[in-house]
């Protein structure tokens, strides 16, 4: 409980002197993701309800796509907020993401494939597990989708706590690359699902694929939270990020 108490106030203070969020906000985000795990996980109780809200174009995966499309739309924001500051590689990790959140919301919905009642192609439905216009249901890009998931939750979480106690070593520099401390909980579930998943319990069951439509919305939200948080920051802060990051001023520190 001390850990938790010393934690919880240090992601307070970050969140109330950094990012303007007040302190009820930030105990709601941490243990938001964890109380929803266990609602969604006593809902298998009931087969039929576990199954409306975590089946495809339900509740769960609306809230993925919500997060997705909110991460690209402020990552762009975020990338071209950077893009004025002269910075050199920051920008383009940005856009980059830009692109890569929007085709996984795109994936999620199948590219519109069930709205518009399209057919998949004989070809793509004989790999695709779910026989959809999509690549990452396709087993190896799946796989690869996976690892990709639990390293975002890493970086979010483990990786965020490492890098912020490496402060004063790495400088502030990464400040626009690492999330706040509020969002660590919905980056450390999903690292810690998918974790159990490739190391302790790898069988292919029912409830667990479909229990991930959990961890992978908080994900979702997270992210972006964090773009739409970021981009609100460097609007209304001029001195964020530090000017020792633009070429101009690492000029003139030599």
């Amino acid at each position: 409980m001390r850990v938790w108490r010393s934690f919880r106030d240090l992601a307070r203070a970050e969140a109330w002197n950094e990012w303007h969020v007040a302190p009820r906000t930030v105990d709601v985000l941490l243990i938001l993701p964890w109380a929803g795990a266990v609602v969604v996980g006593l809902s298998r109780l009931s087969p039929q309800w576990f199954r409306s809200i975590t089946a495809e174009d339900s509740i769960l995966e609306w809230f993925q796509v919500a997060g997705y499309l909110a991460g690209s739309v402020g990552a762009l924001l975020v990338f071209r907020e950077l893009r004025r500051r002269q910075l050199r590689m920051t920008p383009s990790l940005y856009l980059l993401l830009a692109f890569g959140l929007f085709f996984i919301a795109g994936e999620e919905v199948a590219w519109g494939q069930r709205i518009l009642g399209l057919e998949t192609p004989e070809s793509l439905r004989k790999i695709n597990r779910q026989q959809e216009l999509t690549v990452h249901n396709i087993s190896a890009i799946q796989t690869a989708f996976n690892w990709l998931q639990m390293t975002f939750g890493a970086y979010g979480s483990v990786g965020l706590l490492w890098l912020r106690s490496r402060r004063q070593v790495l400088g502030e520099s990464l400040e626009v690359l690492t999330p706040p401390l509020f969002l660590v909980s919905f980056f450390l579930l999903p690292f810690a699902f998918r974790l159990f998943r490739f190391t302790v319990y790898r069988k292919s069951i029912w409830t667990l694929h479909e229990f991930a439509e959990w961890p992978e919305a908080c994900l979702a939200v997270a992210v972006g939270i964090f773009t739409i948080m970021l981009w609100r920051r460097l609007r209304s802060d001029k001195g964020f990020p530090p000017a020792a990051l633009t070429p101009v001023a690492a000029a003139r520190a030599k």
